[in-house]
Parts: C-alpha cells; structure tokens; sequence
C-alpha cells in the first residue's frame, strides 16, 4: 500500500487505472488506513458530491485529498 495525496489532475478511475486497481479498492484502503478507520472529512464530502450528483464521477478529484493505494 501506498500513501498518495491528489493534485487535481484526475479522477479516481483515473487514478485506479494507473494503479492498476479498481476505484472500490482505493476507497476501501482509504477508510481501513485512515484515523479511526474512518474517511478523512474531504474524502467524504468528495465521495457525498459523487453521490449526490454535484460531481461527476469522470471529473478530477479536488487536490489534497488523502488516499491510500495499492501497490
């Protein structure tokens, strides 16, 4: 696993596709990894606006949220 913080240039499948990974996997490792085992409050709001439809999934990931990846 790796530590990666985003720059705003991608989106989460993008960032997958680089790691060779699916988007869950990268979630997944970022909530297990995270303090209290919990999403670091921009990831979650990130993830809300996905979900609520104010971001869309193709649009890059705002810089500086903190992810974990696997290697």
């Amino acid at each position: 696993m790796i530590e990666h913080t985003t720059a705003g240039k991608e989106s989460l499948a993008d960032l997958a596709d680089e790691h060779k990974c699916q988007p869950s996997a990268i979630l997944r490792l970022t909530a297990e990894h995270s303090p209290g085992n919990a999403y670091p409050g921009n990831v979650a709001a990130y993830i809300n606006d996905v979900f609520r439809g104010t971001i869309a999934a193709t649009d890059h990931m705002p810089a500086g949220l903190h992810l974990y990846l696997p290697q």
